[in-house]
This record gives structure tokens, sequence and C-alpha cells, in this order.
């Protein structure tokens, strides 16, 4: 295929929130055994409310990032890129992007699809990592163990690891979620092959409806996942421009509500170990250094602005770049966009908010 994808949804999470536990996977987890019925709407839920209004300059805390690798092992990740295959030029970039933030970020790993040449289109609890801190080196380990093989069962693999994140307790603005795939979705039985658009990026006929683009039920997947509080980002590494790709490409990234400002192309493209590196910590900033948590949250009569070095960060309004609740009754405030960028570049910044509560409030 020409081109791969990592899509990461990013999700939210407070620090003091999460939980570290010792090196487990689903199969000992058991995450994946439940009904999955309600999995997304679960996620809504949130912790209950606890932040009363205080008036005053409250210092904000930066939130511990949760985010979940989901890994496409597929076979087109043995394709070339640079000086190996695809699938090493993301175990490359990962591993230089993230050993920085291994105890300052939960970590985990979705890997997709399972080893074994009559489960392509299957999924692998026992290679599923539960997100926790200090596991970068683990998430990467597996990497160098599991070389590429199968299809691409895209939005199966998202829909699970968004249930197996909802499984770690965390604040719901600043989980993140990890999908890296190499192409176009596919996977999903219910397709008809004589009518469907095939995911063979030639546009050879599918010979059965495995090999049909399943982009509908991605993005629809990345949708629902958003509408619960947990965005998408997606990066695309391609070594070729086929409109098809692009097109899905850009959907997805959409849909999962942290596309880049230029609509035209909305994920972050790569075309090289260097530019996957890059466009990994670009993400990883956003993710770990843009969430804070407040302990006073204004009444229905208040207000509240944040300040980042006595600059006041305006409210997004519906836009792409400013601040955000995320669950406001838990105090979470989320920068987003070219705000968010600035903000990451800073060095220790001083971030706080400025609450005024209605006469009597907090009292």
């Amino acid at each position: 295929m020409p081109m791969w994808v990592l899509a990461i949804v990013a999700l939210g999470v407070a620090s003091g929130c999460g939980r570290t536990e010792p090196l487990r996977s689903l199969e000992d987890g058991g995450l994946l055994d439940d009904d999955d019925a309600g999995v997304i709407g679960a996620l809504d839920a949130g912790p209950p409310p606890v932040v009363g209004c205080m008036t005053g300059h409250i210092p904000l805390r930066k939130a511990t990032p949760t985010v979940m690798f989901v890994l496409d092992r597929s076979g087109s990740m043995n394709n070339r890129l640079g000086q190996g295959t695809r699938w090493q030029a993301l175990t490359w970039a990962l591993g230089a992007a993230l050993p920085s933030i291994a105890s300052e970020m939960e970590v985990g790993a979705l890997f997709f699809p399972a080893v074994g040449a009559d489960r392509s289109c299957s999924l692998d609890r026992a290679l599923t990592l539960v997100p926790a801190l200090d596991r970068v080196a683990e998430v990467h380990a597996q990497m160098v163990l599991n070389s590429p093989a199968g299809q691409t069962p895209t939005a199966e693999a998202i829909r699970l690891a968004g249930k197996v994140i909802s499984g770690v307790r965390a604040a719901t603005s600043a989980r993140a979620l990890v999908l890296a795939t190499d192409g176009a979705p596919n996977c999903n039985g219910s397709l008809n092959p004589r009518t469907c658009v095939c995911a063979n990026p030639m546009g050879a006929a599918c010979r059965n409806a495995q090999n049909c683009l399943d982009d509908t039920r991605t993005v629809s997947t990345v949708t629902q996942l958003k509408e619960s509080g947990l965005p998408t980002y997606v990066i695309g590494i391609q070594d070729g421009n086929d409109p098809l790709f692009i097109a899905t490409l850009n959907a997805i990234a959409i849909a999962g509500g942290r596309a880049r400002s230029d609509r035209t192309q909305a994920y972050y493209a790569a075309t090289s170990e260097a530019e996957i590196e890059a466009a990994l910590v670009v993400i990883r900033n956003q993710v770990g250094g843009c969430v804070f948590l407040t302990t006073s949250v204004p009444d229905t009569k208040g207000s509240i602005a944040v300040v980042v070095n006595e600059q006041v960060i305006e409210p997004a309004d519906g836009g792409t770049s400013g601040w955000i609740w995320g669950n406001q009754a838990n105090g979470e405030i989320a920068i987003i966009g070219s705000a968010c960028e600035a903000v990451a570049q800073l060095i220790n910044p001083v971030v706080e908010a400025q609450v005024v509560c209605a006469p009597d409030a907090g009292r």
C-alpha cells in the first residue's frame, strides 16, 4: 500500500488519577472478555463532581497523560521506507520519541492483526499491554519481536482500544489512544465485494468482503470516541500520492477532532523516519503538555480566565485554538490547536486560572 497511518486518539488524564500497575496484558487482565455493549458510552461517565468554586488566582497542575498505541502490524508494513521497512521506521521513531516521557506518561499498546496466518483479520489479547508508567520499553520490545503479517482490521482495533483505555482510571481529557496503520482499513465481512470500493491501491476487484475499504465504519468509530471525549490524531506515512488513501486519512483525522488546521491535509504526513519522529514529538507534546487541572471551577454566575506566563489564552468557543473544558466537574482544562503548540514549547510555564465566583459561592 502506498502509505501508512499513525492515528493517535488523544484522550484525557489527570495527574494523580492514573494508576500504575505491574506489567500485564489483556490475557490476564480480561478486559476483552466482557460484554462490549455500551463500551464507548461508558467513557462519558468520568469522575463525580468534586471541584468547587474559590475566587482567586489558582495554579494549574499539568495532567498525567495516558496514551494507548494501536499498532498495525499488517503485511504491508514490510514495505520499504528509508533504509528499512515501514514497521522498522515506526519502531525506530517510537523508540526515539517516547523514552524521555516514560515516567511522565502512561503508555499501552494494542497490536493488530493477531499473530498467525489464519487470524489475519483477528485481534490478539496476549499482545495487548494496558497503559501504565514506564512501559515505553516494553512496547518497543514487542515491536521488535513481532514482525508484520495479515490484514488491517482498523475499526475493530480502535473500538477495543477505546475499551481498554476506559478501564484505566484517569481523567477524561488527557487520555490518548494511538492507532498506527499503513493504509486503508479493511476486514469488514458485512460489505459486498461486488459493489464496495476495494482497499487495494491498484484498484483491483475485491475477491471477498474482507478486502473492501472499511472507511465508513472506521470514521464512525472514531467519531463516537471523539463525542465521548476521546479525540484522534492521525499521522500518514506515505511513499506515494493516492487520492483514495489521502481522502481516507483526512476523514479519520477530521472525525477525530484533532486535525491539523490545513483541512486539505488534516493528518500529519511523513515520508521518512525523521518525519515520523517529528510528528510523534509534536503530538506527544500536545497530549502531555496541554491538559491541566484546576482546584476551582466557577459556578454558573462566575467566570474564569486561563493565563500562561501572564498572557491570557482565549476560549476556543468551537474553534481549533484556545482552551476548552475537558471534564469540567473534575476541573480539567485543555489548551488545543496552535495555542497548545505555543505552550508546549515553553520551559516550565506558569499556568493559572483566574476564577471569580458568584457572591457567597465557595463560602
